[in-house]
């Protein structure tokens, strides 16, 4: 089940940046980045980022880098001792809201058949097992 969750998720990212041609030139990683930090509704933190997409700490640097250097996101120094902050700027707000409306567009065409109770049941199911992963204690 766990293999088949990834597959779908690697596969609905690949779908979003095929179809959001003006920002083709991010990867399915910067994107679902996007996403989060709009979520977010603030800025947030590298390690915090990283669990938010699921990749590994090592590699949200390079994420934000490229963020940064097609000016979509700013960096700056957070209040702990070795945490930045990370947060949208103007174009990054708008290439979040792109994202956002692509991604529930994806989802409307990809429930259209479900019920909205079934609709609410795999949302309730995916959220458990997403809290039961980052607590540790999926089984």
């Amino acid at each position: 089940m766990i293999l088949d969750l990834q597959r779908a998720a690697h596969a609905v990212l690949i779908r979003l940046a095929t179809e959001l041609d003006g920002l083709s030139m991010l990867s399915p990683f910067e994107l679902n980045a996007l996403g989060n930090l709009a979520a977010a509704g603030s800025a947030t933190t590298p390690s915090a980022l990283g669990a938010a997409i699921g990749c590994r700490p090592a590699a949200v640097p390079s994420i934000l880098e490229r963020l940064e250097m097609r000016g979509l996101v700013t960096r700056e120094a957070g209040t702990g001792e070795h945490e930045e902050l990370v947060a949208l700027t103007a174009d990054g707000v708008a290439a979040a809201a792109e994202v956002s409306a692509a991604m529930r567009e994806l989802e409307r065409r990809a429930f259209a058949g479900l019920s909205t109770d079934a609709t609410g049941q795999a949302t309730a199911a995916l959220r458990a097992l997403t809290e039961a992963a980052t607590l540790g204690t999926a089984r």
